[in-house]
C-alpha cells in the first residue's frame, strides 16, 4: 500500500534523513509520494526546497502542527 505522506525525521542515528529521502527516490512507487521533513536545523527549509520535499517542522514542534502539516500536505496544498 503506497503511503499519502512521509513524514521524515532528518536526524535519524546512523542515516542521515537526507539519506533515506534519496534513497527512497529511486522507488518509483515511492519517489511522488509527499515527504514532510522534521528537523532542528536551522537551514533545513533551504534545503528541503532543493529535495523538493512538500513541507517541513521545525524541532520543537506541538503535536498540532503535525497534524496540520500531513491534513495539508495529503488533500494537496
Amino acid at each position: 500500500m503506497r503511503p499519502s505522506v512521509i513524514l521524515l525525521d532528518l536526524g535519524l542515528p546512523g542515516r542521515s534523513g537526507w539519506a533515506v529521502r534519496t534513497h527512497l527516490r529511486t522507488y518509483p512507487e515511492l519517489a511522488g509520494v509527499p515527504t514532510i521533513a522534521c528537523s532542528g536545523d536551522p537551514y533545513v527549509r533551504e534545503k528541503a526546497r532543493a529535495l523538493g520535499l512538500a513541507g517541513v517542522l521545525e524541532k520543537p514542534f506541538d503535536p498540532d502542527d503535525v497534524v496540520a502539516a500531513v491534513g495539508r500536505v495529503a488533500r494537496g496544498g
